[in-house]
């Protein structure tokens, strides 16, 4: 279950590489500040779209959100278009930061073996909603223990079925107990939580 915290550090890591290109944030317009995760996702398609016509939204990630599954400051939502050529899978990565600055990160100078199928037509619950779940399964008790608490979440292909993970720590504290929730991302179903350990 470390998959959630795993893939937030890659976005973050991807962020610091000096061998990635990046593209000045002032040739793109502004997104909306503040975000929640599908928020700003039709404008950094249309931006992936200039640039390749091939590629397709297979992770969407953020390292920091609030209560309110938005975006929060010195944190941004990652859009991640991957496609495969001659067997080779190449990730590109878009960035809109908390004040709406869209940063196109480039190439990921990694290959994993990404699920290269749409999120698209299953992205049915946004950041909101999910976090909403997620509390009526056990979040609202982690929030009231951990006030301090910081929310990643990630939605990716799982399980051969699109999901949304929601994932808590509390940064101020020593424990190494992180609950999840794992929810699909068209139903709201949840899948799996181990909350109850944690509180």
């Amino acid at each position: 279950m470390r998959i959630i915290i795993l893939l937030s550090i890659i976005a973050i890591l991807v962020a610091c590489n000096d061998d990635i290109v990046t593209n000045p944030s002032l040739d793109f317009p502004r997104g909306t500040p503040n975000a929640k995760a599908f928020d700003n996702l039709q404008l950094v398609r249309s931006l992936e779209k200039k640039q390749r016509q091939n590629t397709l939204l297979i992770i969407i990630s953020t390292a920091g959100a609030n209560q309110e599954g938005s975006v929060i400051e010195g944190s941004a939502w990652s859009y991640f278009f991957g496609v495969l050529e001659n067997n080779v899978e190449r990730t590109f990565i878009w960035k809109v930061w908390a004040d709406g600055i869209v940063e196109y990160v480039g190439l990921a100078p990694y290959h994993r073996p990404y699920n290269i199928i749409e999120l698209g037509p299953v992205l049915k619950i946004n950041s909101d909603a999910a976090i909403k779940i997620a509390r009526h399964y056990g979040a609202k008790e982690y929030f009231n223990k951990y006030p301090n608490a910081a929310i990643t979440m990630n939605y990716i292909w799982k399980y051969s079925q699109a999901i949304v993970t929601v994932s808590l720590y509390d940064p101020y504290e020593l424990g190494e107990c992180e609950p999840e929730w794992l929810i699909k991302s068209d139903t709201g179903e949840l899948l799996h939580t181990n909350v109850e350990n944690c509180i």
